[in-house]
């Protein structure tokens, strides 16, 4: 198995395209709330998407305030070919305090499921060891085409 982590904002949407407030979006309707991914941004995760067979992982906050089955229909809402089979753990503090972050997330969920390859999508910056697996996006352009061909690179690989 292939697995994609995908982060929503500044991957999916960008400074570009957001809503004229700059708010997230607040809505009860999934169609609502594809409003907030860009089509061209989910164009080019299903480019991916072809190319690999790769499976998608959701790492985004957006988990934290909706539900799996809701975020599916908004990616579906939004053009998403491709299947969703999860999200990552949400880890906050470790038991003595210290902060968590999405890349530890992430490693969590892979040392249950041992894919045979992964990548990442996201803007954040640091992603500890998982650095050489990950693809970084902009605020201000999100995931582009060029993008697709380091996905490619990482997820096609021969074991």
């Amino acid at each position: 198995m292939k697995v994609l982590f995908v982060d929503c904002d500044e991957v999916l949407n960008s400074e570009q395209h957001q809503g004229s407030d700059g708010k997230p979006f607040e809505h009860p309707e999934p169609e609502y709330y594809a409003q907030g991914l860009d089509p061209f941004h989910i164009t080019v995760l299903n480019d991916i998407i072809a190319k690999t067979r790769a499976v998608v992982v959701l790492s985004t906050s957006w988990r934290n305030s909706h539900s799996l089955n809701f975020l599916r229909l908004i990616f579906k809402h939004a053009g998403f070919t491709g299947f969703i089979i999860g999200d990552t753990p949400r880890l906050f503090r470790t038991p003595d305090g210290e902060p968590r972050y999405r890349w530890h997330e992430i490693k969590t969920w892979l040392d249950n499921a041992k894919p045979e390859a992964f990548a990442i999508l996201d803007d954040i910056d640091d992603m500890g060891p998982l650095s050489d697996h990950h693809i970084h996006t902009t605020d201000e352009a999100g995931l582009q085409p060029e993008h697709v061909e380091q996905a490619v690179k990482i997820l096609n690989v021969t074991p």
